[in-house]
């Protein structure tokens, strides 16, 4: 076998970089870029861009890019001259950025549905031989990263399975929820997953009020009592691939992947209704992961909006 043997590109994340290296390479195009629509939100998951204006991280309103008007059929999938497709030249993030040719594919995700799109961008017009090949191309390219797409998305949830497994060594032991250092770890990998496949994010912290004071006072029984209620209340309020953990001897955490903040603020609010049934004071507090940064800020965001629930 030859000595730079040619090594699969198995990841979701390294068939990107290897797709936008060699389209920047051999097309005439200032920016391409790989997105991941989520509701109504563009998000850019990698891009060479030589204008640095759409960097990884770097969001936009779905409905507004030319890329939502592409995969809804209101234009082409490369033009030349975006002045003459009436519905790109209207695209609000036209107006922001120069894009005046475009050539783009959708990506699908395993599901079928759309995950997002493969795009180039360029701030001035192209004769139209410039792009003739490489509508073709781009679409070939979306194709083959559906493929990787889809494998690199089995392999995340074997992975969350087999961390699952391994988690049940870091049990907290009075209430079996995930304990701080399962926690941390979690936090780690699942924020590496949600910048690589742009999955929104969520996240929760709960503080229980005045348990401390209890216990302390006269009563360890009604503390250990109300922490296992607290439990099952936190885990019959989420989901099956939400994870729940105590992460202080009176806090919790809840972390909620591929989700959007409407079913976050769900999931508060049957927190919040658990709680009062059974006469348990806490505060929560919630925020969702900023694509342009990691987990623990949204963790810190979320600590914040719960010492805002404190003072109310």
């Amino acid at each position: 076998m030859r000595a730079d043997v040619l090594a699969p590109l198995s990841q979701f994340e390294d068939a990107c970089a290897a797709v936008l290296e060699h389209l920047a390479a051999t097309l005439p195009l200032e920016t391409w870029l790989v997105s991941r629509a989520v509701g109504d939100d563009w998000v850019v998951l990698a891009s060479i861009d030589r204008s640095r204006q759409l960097e990884a991280g770097s969001a936009y309103r779905w409905s507004d890019t030319v890329c939502a008007r592409m995969v809804s059929g209101r234009g082409p999938r490369s033009t030349p001259r975006t002045a003459d497709v009436a519905s790109y030249a209207m695209a609000p993030v036209a107006r922001d950025l120069p894009i005046e040719a475009y050539v783009g594919a959708e990506i699908v995700g395993p599901s079928g549905l759309l995950f997002g799109t493969l795009c180039g961008l360029h701030p001035e017009p192209l004769e139209d031989a410039q792009l003739t090949s490489v509508a073709e191309l781009v679409v070939l390219q979306a194709r083959l990263l559906a493929g990787v797409l889809a494998a690199t998305q089995r392999a995340f949830d074997a992975g969350r399975q087999d961390e699952r497994l391994t988690r049940s060594v870091q049990a907290d032991p009075m209430t079996g929820l995930l304990n701080r250092t399962g926690w941390d770890d979690l936090l780690g990998a699942e924020d590496r997953r949600a910048a690589i496949l742009g999955l929104p994010t969520g996240v929760l912290v709960i503080e229980l009020a005045g348990l401390r004071e209890v216990t302390a006072r006269s009563d360890l029984g009604y503390g250990e009592r109300t922490l296992r209620d607290v439990a099952d209340i936190l885990r019959g309020s989420t989901r099956r691939t939400d994870t729940v953990a105590r992460t202080g001897e009176t806090d919790f955490a809840v972390l909620l992947p591929d989700t959007g903040p409407l079913h976050v603020d769900q999931v508060a609010s049957r927190i919040r209704d658990g709680f009062a049934r059974r006469n348990i004071r806490a505060w929560v507090g919630s925020a969702m992961r900023d694509p342009r940064r990691d987990l623990a800020a949204a963790v810190n965001r979320a600590a914040t909006a719960r010492f805002l629930d404190k003072r109310r």
